[in-house]
């Protein structure tokens, strides 16, 4: 069993996760997110997609079931109807996990590497394997309890159109990716543009985030050292668990 610890240390270092045995889950650095480009995000959406996603794709599609399908679930019935979507999918995989896979849909597994290794991802460890990439790039997501009453649905569904709103509204104001790159070539941490690219994703935004945090903390105490109200500040130190 993983623990959350060991996959963001091991992610901060660019080192992968092993997983069950059964396959290496990669941290992919900087220079990879580039050369992807949109192939990133798409492979990503693919394979850390949960309940809330696909319920959005049904209720955008006015379609009406009973029980949802689990991501796996889901991501194997595409497949069935597009070739193209699976041939995607199997590249998927191969970006985070550097193996070659083969989908079977009728027997609901991933099959990593050749056959007769008995390395299989199915129901009953993908949502791990899930846990694991959205750790390695910082992806936050809520599940849906799978006895959720009409009334939590409704209130569910208000707070993520309402949390979608301030995300498009703060991702417009925000830096943009290359802006981050060349700021974080600036804190005098030893990254430059020659070596950016090698960093992980996981420790990029993590640096990120960090340098942030004590800009801020030392501004607010700069305030504070020169006499201002410490009743309308209060810094925060800037190493959390946060």
């Amino acid at each position: 069993m993983y623990t959350v610890e060991e996959v963001e240390s091991l992610a901060f270092i660019g080192t992968p996760y092993l997983y069950e045995d059964l396959c290496n889950i990669y941290p992919l650095t900087v220079g990879d997110l580039l050369a992807l480009q949109k192939k990133y995000d798409i492979y990503l959406r693919l394979l850390t997609m949960d309940k809330n996603f696909i319920a959005k794709i049904f209720l955008d599609r006015k379609l009406e079931v009973e029980v949802l399908p689990t991501p796996l679930d889901y991501l194997l019935n595409c497949c069935k109807l597009d070739d193209n979507f699976l041939l995607e999918l199997e590249k998927g995989f191969s970006t985070f996990i550097k193996e070659e896979v083969t989908i079977l849909c009728d027997l609901k597994q991933i099959v990593i590497g050749e056959p007769e290794e008995k390395r299989f991802l199915n129901e009953s460890n993908f949502r791990n394997f899930q846990d694991i990439l959205r750790l390695q790039n910082k992806i936050k997501t809520e599940f849906i309890p799978e006895n959720e009453s009409e009334k939590a649905r409704y209130f569910r569904e208000k707070r993520e159109f309402r949390d979608e709103v301030k995300r498009k509204q703060e991702s417009a104001k925000a830096p943009s990716f290359s802006n981050l790159l060349s700021a974080l070539c600036t804190y005098g941490i030893g990254i430059t543009p020659f070596n950016i690219k090698d960093l992980s994703i996981y420790s990029f935004y993590s640096l990120v985030s960090s340098n942030r945090n004590k800009e801020r903390y030392d501004i607010e105490m700069h305030y504070l050292y020169a006499g201002a109200d410490p009743k309308k500040l209060n810094p925060k130190y800037w190493i959390t668990n946060s």
